[in-house]
């Protein structure tokens, strides 16, 4: 069985995401040493790893060689990582991971790892499904955060297409005082482009008692106004009118009333009723 390389302690990290043009960045920094423990179990690994992929299981494979790669980084493992995605389907995190391999190899001077890598990456590349997010004029102004599956984009990334694997994909946006967005995209296994736009979001409801304090009582629902509080006689409105004095008097008792009605569980928000919910 092909041992895995130990590799160097230099080796740069990667991290795979679900939309690979947002992804796989390496630092360059060195990284600490893994202990004998970590080595022996990312060889470990590494070894089962190989084994299912001879054997054709790759959806197996692959997070064994995943985890061999967090614990020890290497070419040789990321370049068989990159190699199990593409054969579990998974085209655009393999597509990614390839392209790291690739880089990788080239500067460690490793002439077969490079012509591997772009054997595979030639083969993959057409196969590739993308995914384009258009996004609202305002999305920078209100702070909008959009995420693909837990993985937020940076506004350069909007408009563009991005390779992502086949399958199901959640868009998601959301931003200070507005309420959250998001929509599912279904992605097929290749040559699938998709667009997704993402609207302006809305503004979250005031509270009843703000909305109340903001806009006078005029603003509440029908059945918190002046005229279905207790007690009121809807005879007397035209001389309520009439009277300064009590009208200022009646509407300073019905403010009252609506702030008991806004402490009770039962009330709904002015928005919600406006609604008709």
């Amino acid at each position: 069985m092909t041992g895995r390389p130990i590799a160097s302690r230099f080796a740069r990290r990667s991290k795979p995401f679900s939309v690979a043009g947002a992804a796989l960045f390496f630092a360059g920094a060195v990284r600490a040493e893994p202990d004998d423990t970590a080595l022996l179990r990312a060889q470990a690994l590494f070894d089962e790893a190989r084994a299912l992929m001879k054997e054709g299981r790759y959806p197996e494979a692959c997070p064994k060689l995943a985890e061999s790669q967090r614990l020890d980084p290497g070419g040789g493992t990321l370049l068989n990582l990159g190699i199990c995605h593409a054969r579990a389907g998974l085209t655009a995190s393999a597509h990614t991971e390839l392209r790291a391999a690739l880089a990788q190899a080239e500067t460690d001077n490793r002439a077969d790892r490079v012509k591997t890598a772009q054997h595979q990456l030639d083969e993959l590349s057409p196969k590739l499904s993308w995914l384009r997010v258009h996004a609202a004029s305002d999305i920078t102004t209100l702070g909008v955060r959009v995420e693909i599956d837990g993985v937020e984009l940076s506004h350069a990334d909007f408009g563009n297409e991005l390779p992502i694997d086949p399958g199901v994909h959640e868009v998601k946006a959301t931003a200070p005082g507005h309420l959250p967005w998001s929509t599912r995209v279904q992605i097929a296994p290749a040559l699938d482009h998709q667009s997704v736009d993402v609207p302006a979001l809305e503004p979250e409801p005031r509270p009843l008692l703000v909305e109340v304090l903001f806009l006078g009582v005029g603003a509440l629902p029908r059945e918190a106004q002046l005229d279905d509080i207790a007690g009121h006689d809807p005879h007397q409105e035209e001389d309520d009118h009439r009277d300064t004095e009590k009208g200022r008097d009646h509407q300073e008792q019905a403010l009252d009333d609506v702030l008991d009605h806004v402490a009770a569980p039962t009330i709904r928000s002015a928005t919600h009723r406006r609604a008709g919910c």
